[in-house]
């Protein structure tokens, strides 16, 4: 298994950093307006605040294997994973439900 490091923030503007979660981490991808990051530690999914590191939103169950790919759509409205489960899921940002699997 490979191993399983937390984010690190880099802060370019002067003050301290906010907190941050920091469990392992299989994927992670910034929305196109960089103020949430979506995590994936192994089947669940997460979208956090960048600036308070609070959780926004939650999915434990987004795939039954581990999540090792995130994007997300120009528009910010959409959020696709992958899986070693052999599929591929499309998320409404704002719900975070699962619109579409891919097998």
């Amino acid at each position: 298994m490979a191993r399983r490091d937390p984010i690190n923030v880099l802060r370019t503007t002067p003050g301290p950093l906010p907190p941050f979660w920091g469990r392992g981490v299989d994927a992670l991808a910034f929305t196109p307006d960089s103020r949430r990051i979506l995590v994936a530690d192994w089947t669940t999914l997460r979208i956090l605040d960048v600036a308070t590191g609070e959780i926004v939103q939650e999915c434990k169950e987004a795939h039954h294997g581990m999540i090792n790919g995130i994007a997300v759509a120009p528009s910010g409205q959409q959020i696709a994973t992958a899986s070693f489960d052999k599929t591929a899921r499309l998320w409404d940002t704002k719900t975070l439900e699962c619109v579409a699997t891919l097998k």
